[in-house]
């Protein structure tokens, strides 16, 4: 009996956090499409300048120096602040109001990257916070960062089933750790539901769908793959470039130096190549109906720029996630090669987005599903096929001297 009241005690804890976590990524979505409403729809109504987006960035660069000059560094990568907690260092910054605008500034003043960065590092602290107040938390901390992370990727892509396959498939799934994930999932996604419902929330990722999977399709879809997984390498290539560029300007000791050259790229490539600005995915559903008007091999350079911008701004202290942009980068590479092979567009920028993402993820099953929230069930299939040829392209020999980005979610053992 002792048992069963400890084991309710443990899994209604699990709820509660859970639902504590849809309410912190809710508020923070939220945020977040007022902030970008204001700065980059209300202001630009009013005022007419040609160099709009460069002064935006340069003062978003500013305050995001300004902030790490006085709390330090406050967002980190995933595996590197799970280090951190478990080996107990002192963390720079364990104040959650300022992670929260920390993570928050960079995206609305036009960051090329999303919010999932940002909001694993907020959920993680908050673990951290809440450890201290419930003992049962404390005592399996682990298990709830875990869920945490989890719950991030569950709610911003809109993607149950994700959430609950990502651990298993990591082989991390004691018993325990998977029912606590389910309940945790199942109180944040019940509780993002209600405040999606009652105020409005994210409107997700555009839907691609009717594919006409023809023969020629099917005999290029391999080869897709293989080209979509370089791709996928190349991101982490300029993830490399960027961190050697970064570390030897040497700007380490002056991060407002480093923020304010970020914001200067980003808002000269916001000048020209306006796609390339922001998380992608408001811009994937203006290139969906759009995507003829340019030529295939603008779009494949859009998606290569869009690519280095993204790690430019985290190694340059724009904190965030790869993973929105990296899917914006697929889809508009996928719509070059589309044209260009003359296939379908819909089956194209599948292929290429699933091997992207599991060169970045490792995780096939698991890209399969996050990836539901862009595609059709009936491709389920060969988005397993490209994910699984990503995720089998070989990566460790470019980060093996520098503990580059290391993209894998929902593993913090």
């Amino acid at each position: 009996m002792n048992a069963f009241k400890k084991d309710l005690t443990y899994y209604s804890g699990c709820f509660v956090i859970g639902a504590i976590f849809a309410f912190i990524i809710w508020l923070f979505l939220r945020a977040m499409n007022i902030g970008i409403g204001f700065l980059w729809n209300y202001l630009p109504s009013k005022i007419d300048f040609g160099f709009y987006p460069i002064v935006i960035c340069l003062i978003g660069g500013l305050i995001l120096g300004i902030i790490k000059i006085r709390f330090g560094e406050t967002i980190y990568e995933i595996n590197d602040l799970i280090g951190k907690v478990k080996n107990k260092e002192k963390l720079q910054s364990e104040n959650i109001i300022v992670i929260f605008f920390s993570a928050l500034i960079p995206i609305i003043f036009g960051g090329s990257i999303g919010p999932e960065g940002g909001l694993c590092c907020i959920v993680i602290i908050l673990c951290l916070w809440l450890s201290k107040y419930m003992t049962f938390l404390n005592k399996n901390i682990y298990e709830i960062y875990d869920a945490g992370i989890n719950s991030v990727f569950t709610l911003i892509f809109l993607a149950p089933l994700y959430g609950l396959v990502a651990p298993i498939e990591g082989q991390e799934n004691t018993k325990k750790k998977m029912y606590s994930n389910i309940v945790c999932i199942f109180g944040a996604l019940l509780v993002f539901y209600i405040m999606g419902k009652t105020f409005g929330g994210s409107g997700g990722f555009p839907y691609v769908g009717g594919y006409n999977i023809t023969n020629f399709e099917r005999v290029l879809a391999v080869p897709l793959a293989v080209l979509g997984s370089l791709f996928g390498v190349l991101h982490l290539i300029f993830d490399r470039f960027t961190f050697k560029l970064f570390e030897k300007i040497n700007f380490s000791h002056d991060i407002l130096v480093t923020c304010l050259i970020g914001g200067l790229i980003l808002g000269i490539c916001g000048t020209f190549l306006p796609m390339t600005m922001f998380s992608g995915q408001e811009n994937m559903e203006i290139m969906l109906t759009t995507y003829l008007s340019y030529g295939p091999f603008l779009l494949i350079a859009i998606g290569i720029v869009k690519l280095f911008l993204t790690n430019f701004c985290i190694r340059s202290g724009w904190r965030g996630g790869p993973f929105f942009p990296v899917i914006f980068s697929a889809f508009v590479i996928g719509c070059g090669l589309s044209i260009l092979l003359n296939m379908d567009m819909g089956f194209s920028v599948a292929i290429v987005t699933a091997s992207m993402m599991g060169v970045l993820m490792k995780k096939p099953i698991a890209v399969a599903l996050l990836l539901l929230l862009c595609f059709n069930p009936s491709i389920i299939p060969w988005l397993v096929v490209a994910s699984f040829i990503g995720s089998i392209i070989p990566t460790d020999w470019i980060n093996a001297d520098d503990g580059g980005f290391e993209t894998s979610v929902g593993n913090v053992d």
